[in-house]
């Protein structure tokens, strides 16, 4: 993120330019590793991040034991602002225990986490279904796998924004085009019907 010292144009422009190498090396990262794929489109806007289009999938393990947990996330194990719009997980999250880990974005602990018209079919006992703490309070249509082995994020206070999805309906183009609103033009439906994911196209 960017310093907030970072008062004077050459200052900004070193942050900005730590951030494109740091994003470049992640994505390597994330390409290379074993038995994961990820596919995103980042935005950046003012001093968020924007994270659209993006989807997930493969296993997560995490063995460190601290007060937060493993902090694994599906997208992210901290999202510590911006906002995740569009995106789709199916991890299969391995920890020694289930706090601070989520289908989509681990942590934060506290305060909100922007997660938007996304869905995660994540798995593993240890984790909850999108997020690793209670701060969904401000997400909107996001969706959770109802026979998830994870623990449900769904809450009587978000009932209205957090909804289950059962794995029939993630089957179906419908759901993604008409309930979540994902465009055609970005992404395809064709494996649908082979019992695959949405692809980007």
């Amino acid at each position: 993120r960017l310093s907030p010292h970072a008062d004077s144009y050459w200052e900004r422009r070193k942050s900005w330019q730590r951030i494109r190498e740091n994003w470049k090396a992640f994505r390597k990262i994330r390409r290379s590793g074993r038995g994961r794929r990820s596919l995103c489109d980042f935005r950046w806007k003012k001093f968020s991040v924007i994270l659209e289009d993006c989807i997930v999938t493969g296993t997560l393990e995490g063995t460190i034991r601290h007060p937060l947990g493993a902090r694994i996330g599906g997208v992210t194990g901290w999202q510590g602002g911006g906002i995740l719009r569009r995106c789709l997980t199916r991890t299969t999250i391995i920890a020694p225990e289930p706090v601070g880990n989520g289908g989509i974005i681990g942590g934060p602990q506290s305060g909100s986490a922007v997660v938007e018209s996304s869905v995660s079919l994540s798995t593993g006992g240890n984790a909850n279904r999108i997020s690793g703490w209670d701060v969904l309070g401000i997400s909107s249509s996001a969706y959770e796998l109802e026979t998830s082995d994870s623990q449900s994020n769904r809450k009587e206070e978000n009932a209205d924004r957090i909804f289950p999805v059962t794995e029939q309906e993630v089957m179906e183009k419908t759901f993604y085009t008409d309930t979540l609103g994902w465009s055609e033009e970005i992404w395809e439906f064709d494996r649908l019907t082979e019992g695959g994911l949405p692809e980007l196209r």
